[in-house]
């Protein structure tokens, strides 16, 4: 077996798997999404094209054995035929770098609408690497951008390439996604490097929609009250100042298990608070705010 990117991390924590397990037909799910995306787009680094439905292929993706107190799968694509192995010598770290970054701008195309940001993003990124590694610069060449010229046309490669190939492993990420909400909180891809991109359960439930739903970051508003909560489900439903109606909520905070939390207390005493949350928006409006902390107010 002949590894054509230095091997990663792929790592699943929370819930259940802070007890090192993981229920196998989610975790099953999960692999099978994320084995057709890295290797589409391990294609699509080498070759410069979005690969079809039933495309020929030229690499395949491993799994090793995980670590304790979370699930960390050690992830190795690696060339199927001989003639490939030509890639290796490319350099795994170097390839690795341009794989790394096209994955997190899939990701982000994933869950948000502004592909145009999103694909200068990335080719600056790219640029920036290739200008000091020149097994970068050779891989872009003879692969995304096929071309021996200079770096000029990777933007314009990209914007006509990148957001079809998210679109076509979108279904593939809505696979990857399964676990979180239910034996974990979060994964993350290429866990304890620089390039790790972590999708939390606002994103996993943006990228699994069928709506067009899309995640900002996290902004600061204040509760005038809870009308309703589920500890069970963490599901919630208030009133947000600056907000007509009943907004619904889902709470990540660990402290909603605990007596007397601030969501409770709101619940019982009709009291405001500050929280901290991920709005997701469908439509233009916000749809759920994913609440990861709260306070009360003075």
């Amino acid at each position: 077996m002949q590894e054509i990117i230095t091997p990663f991390s792929l790592r699943y924590d929370g819930n259940a798997t802070d007890e090192h397990v993981i229920d196998a037909l989610q975790f099953g799910k999960s692999l099978t999404g994320a084995a057709r995306i890295y290797n589409a787009t391990a294609h699509y680094c080498l070759f410069g094209e979005v690969p079809k439905v039933n495309f020929r292929k030229e690499f395949t993706t491993f799994v090793s054995v995980p670590k304790e107190g979370c699930y960390d799968a050690l992830v190795i694509i690696a060339a199927l035929a001989p003639q490939n192995l030509i890639f290796a010598e490319l350099g795994k770290e170097a390839l690795a770098q341009v794989f790394f970054k096209t994955i997190a701008a899939l990701k982000s195309l994933w869950t948000t609408n502004d592909s145009e940001a999103i694909v200068q993003e990335l080719g600056k990124g790219l640029i920036d690497v290739a200008n000091e590694n020149a097994e970068v610069t050779k891989i872009l060449a003879n692969g995304i951008i096929q071309s021996n010229n200079n770096l000029s046309s990777l933007h314009e490669k990209l914007i006509e390439t990148l957001p079809k190939l998210a679109s076509s492993l979108r279904p593939s990420a809505r696979e990857l996604v399964t676990p979180i909400g239910k034996s974990c909180k979060t994964i993350s891809q290429f866990h304890g490097t620089l390039s790790a991109s972590e999708i939390d359960e606002p994103e996993a439930d943006v990228i699994r929609s069928k709506d067009d739903l899309t995640i900002e970051e996290m902004t600061d508003f204040v509760c005038t009250a809870i009308t309703e909560i589920n500890r069970n489900t963490c599901h919630c439903e208030m009133m947000v100042e600056g907000f007509n109606g009943i907004m619904k909520g889902t709470i990540s905070d660990p402290v909603l298990s605990k007596p007397g939390n601030v969501y409770t207390q709101s619940l019982d005493q009709q009291t405001p608070f500050k929280f901290s949350a991920k709005p997701v928006k469908k439509d233009g409006e916000i749809h759920r705010f994913y609440i990861s902390d709260a306070e009360c107010l003075e």
